[in-house]
């Protein structure tokens, strides 16, 4: 096994967001600290995507970019099929998102989050990159509309999933695998921990949502991609495996989705 398959990988934060935006020597430190491998940086609206190209290709392997418009973007400017894909075609680019759809806060602007999702995964199947997936009071019909919208072909990921076990099979059969965060790792989060039990070995990731959602024992603190390792610990122990083991099949996932160019060439 090499050090890249028994690390661990974020799959999904935002790096490029305060506090430790404007430190990335601080963050990759930390990482390396935490045996983290590498993160994929995810925009959330127009005006992120150049800072997180530009971060992905400054640190080739270590960070990998995600672009995309998040539900509750205060972005009024429609999105389109063609803009996402000539903004999401370069080869630093691993995934689309994120997108999905926000009842929580925004139940209001569920119109212009339906528009929105559709563009993603459209240009998420014209490209053949992989949709990165919010849904937060929603599940139902995000995965509806996924199946709906033929995004099977695209496939991806539900990021931050808080689902059950039903809807993490839902999401299987939709070709989408479950990435667990922070949350999982809080005390009142036995039924999360229960279904990254029975999640496939080849159907589950880590995540931070670096600075949001910071694990157990950081909880309360800004989150960063290095405590990545928190999490996949504590996924770990409710599968009855070994953090060694935990890391392996997340990163196995990362890359049979991603496909990240270092890996390919590795």
């Amino acid at each position: 096994m090499t050090i890249a398959e028994c690390s661990w990988i974020d799959s999904h934060c935002h790096p490029h967001f305060p506090p430790h935006g404007d430190d990335v020597a601080a963050t990759v430190a930390t990482m390396r600290e935490h045996n983290v491998y590498s993160a994929l940086a995810v925009a959330t609206c127009r005006a992120e995507w150049k800072k997180v190209l530009h971060l992905a290709r400054d640190n080739a392997g270590v960070f990998y970019a995600a672009l995309g418009i998040h539900p509750l973007a205060e972005d009024d400017e429609p999105i389109s099929e063609s803009e996402l894909i000539h903004a999401c075609e370069d080869s630093s680019v691993l995934a689309i998102g994120e997108t999905g759809l926000d009842f929580f806060r925004g139940k209001e602007s569920e119109k212009i989050q339906r528009e929105r999702f559709a563009a993603h995964i459209a240009a998420a199947k014209q490209l053949r990159k992989p949709l990165i997936i919010h849904t937060r009071d929603s599940i139902a019909e995000t995965l509806n509309m996924l199946r709906a919208e033929n995004a099977r072909d695209a496939g991806g990921v539900m990021h931050c999933f808080t689902g059950d076990a039903q809807e993490m099979k839902r999401a299987a059969d939709l070709n989408f695998v479950v990435s667990f965060s922070g949350i999982i790792t809080f005390k009142k989060s036995d039924a999360m921990r229960a279904v990254a039990k029975a999640a496939p070995a080849d159907g589950y990731m880590a995540e931070t949502d670096a600075p949001y959602l910071s694990p157990v024992p950081h909880r309360g603190k800004p989150n960063t991609p290095g405590y990545v390792c928190h999490v996949g610990e504590c996924i770990a122990a409710a599968r009855g495996i070994s953090a060694m083991q935990a890391a392996a099949e997340t990163s196995a996932t990362f890359r049979r989705l991603f496909h990240p160019p270092s890996a390919e060439q590795s």
